[in-house]
């Protein structure tokens, strides 16, 4: 299983967070999970963490899949956007 974890945060813990794949709503919790990495898991995923106050976004990872031989592995490259 394989896990991203949003790093864009928001205070008070009363955050709302959704994930987005190549534009496309994915979920709605603090952390992504990849139970089995496939081809079509490639892409740029984006974490938007937001409160009453402010919000903050984190764009974006890039998950390349990788296949050698019978094994596939997951890359994430990060890079880091926060707005509030």
């Amino acid at each position: 299983m394989n896990e991203i974890e949003c790093s864009a945060r928001c205070t008070p813990y009363l955050c709302t967070y959704t994930w987005a794949k190549d534009g496309k709503f994915i979920g709605n919790t603090s952390m992504l999970v990849l139970p089995s990495v496939q081809k079509d898991n490639a892409g740029s995923y984006q974490c938007t963490a937001r409160n009453p106050a402010s919000t903050a976004s984190e764009t974006s990872h890039t998950v390349v899949v990788e296949i050698t031989g019978l094994t596939m592995y997951l890359v994430e490259l990060s890079e880091r956007l926060c707005a509030f």
